[in-house]
């Protein structure tokens, strides 16, 4: 069995990041153990949270070029680098609890370049080639730094199977709900959306816009009235304080107005 645990790093850096107490998985481990296979099928083993994606492209195409029926169980999460390595195998299996994470390639510091992007372009690659999603899902998964559950990754084609309890109830009725995560059309999905109370906002501004429309119409009808009536003094408004006049009610309206826009 190949191992592929912990962070995903070049030969040049994985010598380092072992002496800092850190399991790492290079190229030149895999390649090591690939050679050390004789027979026809391989086990590879993966929980990585990612890493040099360099390095997981290098990884990939190892054991894509290998010639072995490569069989990859996914124990714990492949994330990033890590899940593209995972898409590497002939059969994906993956565990009830574990989870696979993929998104666009960054910089360090988290920014994203035309560079990355020619990146994450090539990394779709991958996932096109083993899912059964279109570019565009894809696409759309990975600009949202998606993670995605067991369940799921057997639905959207990234695993074949489960490393076991694959006729638990739990986890078919999982494959057969409705899928709440993708809406690549809208760029949203509602079902999801956490409520943040914005609906209700909207509904209290309308209400008080609606409030200062009919206050602005009863005082203009009145100060009609009382220039009828040979300008005496308007009656006193009972409907609005006397601080705001009518060029006040109106200034609130069209802030509120503005707001609703």
């Amino acid at each position: 069995m190949i191992s592929i645990l912990g962070q995903i790093a070049s030969d040049e850096d994985a010598q380092a990041l072992r002496e800092q107490g850190m399991n790492v998985a290079s190229p030149g481990d895999v390649r090591a153990a690939l050679a050390e296979e004789t027979g026809d099928n391989i086990n590879v083993e993966i929980s990585s949270p990612g890493g040099n994606v360099v390095a997981g492209s290098e990884i990939y195409s190892m054991l894509r070029a290998s010639g072995k029926h490569i069989t990859v169980n996914v124990t714990g999460i492949a994330a990033s680098a890590a899940s593209v390595i995972a898409t590497a195998g002939d059969e994906v299996l993956i565990s009830p609890t574990a989870q696979i994470m993929i998104h666009n390639a960054r910089l360090a510091d988290g920014t994203q370049t035309d560079d990355t992007r020619v990146v994450s372009e090539s990394l779709a690659n991958a996932y096109a080639l083993k899912s059964n999603l279109s570019r565009d899902e894809i696409t759309y998964l990975m600009e949202n730094e998606t993670y995605i559950t067991a369940g799921q990754a057997v639905k959207y084609g990234f695993a074949d199977g489960f490393m076991f309890n694959d006729d638990d109830p739990a986890i078919v009725a999982e494959l057969k709900t409705e899928d709440k995560k993708m809406d690549p059309e809208k760029k949203t999905n509602p079902e999801e959306q956490p409520k943040t109370g914005n609906d209700d906002l909207t509904k209290v501004l309308q209400d008080i816009l609606a409030e200062l429309k009919g206050i602005h119409a009863d005082m203009s009808a009145k100060k009609d009235e009382a220039d009828d009536k040979d300008k005496q003094p308007a009656p006193k408004q009972e409907t609005a304080p006397t601080a705001f006049n009518q060029e006040t009610i109106s200034a609130i309206a069209t802030a509120v107005a503005n707001a609703l826009v």
